[in-house]
């Protein structure tokens, strides 16, 4: 049910990630079935979380307090319930506590939906199955990058993205008998990347673009824009790596982040963020993969 309701989101123009979990300090907190995330325009950006039980006793009051509150604490814009349940009386208490209801009704009739790409499952066991003998786990790597989508689409955010990437790519070259599940992580880990900036970019989208060049080279150089919090960044990074501030400072300007500023600055790239983003994602999960591009 969970792959069928990702391929209906998909069909409507979402961009959808399936069973992040959200963690608290390294601890699993619980886990959001379907996340998902859409541009409207230029400042405006919808995150979704949805709670999916499909159970001959889906507890669908629970679950729209569930899910409300996960909402709140993540400060999404909506959340939806999608339950076995097909009771008049659970979509009503759903809408009176802004929560949309998707009952039994609705789920017998998406259970036709087909699709050529890989299930969630099938595509952790190409994971697990590929990477047994790797010492980075790949798999656990998505896991971690799907739980940061949750809460951290900042430059922090993007800058760890960039460090796997920078490793999926290293390992594409050096093992060339893993390329399909390498291939796979590098165009999911990419649509996290292109998804992460078109969230940060929707605070800079009327602001002249001298300074939106220099908010996207300090982001990606310290991981925050502003000078405070740059300062209050690389003092930071002073006390737990025993480095001189000014040490930091100079390694950080090195740094060759002018090719994503410069990228990421230009309004045309910018607006084509989030259908880059659903065309990589797309790509992962398709069966038929094609390696040569890489």
């Amino acid at each position: 049910m969970e792959e069928q309701l990702r391929l209906y989101f998909l069909d409507l123009g979402y961009y959808v990630i399936r069973g992040s979990k959200l963690r608290f300090q390294g601890v699993e907190v619980t886990d959001i079935d379907l996340w998902l995330y859409h541009r409207s325009n230029p400042i405006s950006r919808e995150r979704i979380n949805v709670d999916i039980k499909n159970k001959a006793k889906p507890a669908a009051v629970e679950r729209i307090i569930v899910a409300k509150g996960i909402m709140d604490i993540l400060d999404y814009d909506r959340c939806i319930v999608a339950t076995t349940d097909k009771r008049d009386e659970v979509i009503e208490f759903g809408e009176k506590r802004g929560v949309t209801v998707l009952n039994g009704n609705f789920l017998n009739k998406i259970k036709s939906l087909t699709s050529h790409r890989l299930s969630e499952e099938k595509l952790n066991s190409l994971l697990k199955d590929e990477f047994t003998r790797f010492t980075t786990n790949w798999y656990q790597k998505n896991e971690s990058a799907k739980s940061r989508i949750l809460e951290a689409l900042d430059f922090i955010g993007a800058n760890h993205l960039l460090i796997d990437i920078k490793e999926i790519l290293i390992h594409l070259h050096s093992t060339p008998l893993k390329r399909e599940g390498l291939t796979r992580l590098l165009y999911l880990f990419v649509s996290y990347l292109l998804i992460t900036v078109d969230f940060i970019l929707k605070n800079m989208a009327f602001i002249e673009a001298t300074a939106k060049n220099k908010n996207l080279e300090d982001g990606f150089r310290y991981g925050v824009t502003g000078n405070t919090k740059i300062k209050i960044r690389v003092e930071q990074m002073a006390l737990v790596s025993s480095r001189s501030i000014q040490s930091i400072i100079t390694a950080a300007e090195a740094i060759p982040v002018d090719i994503l500023r410069d990228f990421f600055g230009k309004n045309d790239n910018a607006k084509n963020l989030f259908k880059l983003a659903k065309d990589f994602e797309n790509s992962a999960y398709w069966v038929s993969l094609s390696t040569g591009c890489v």
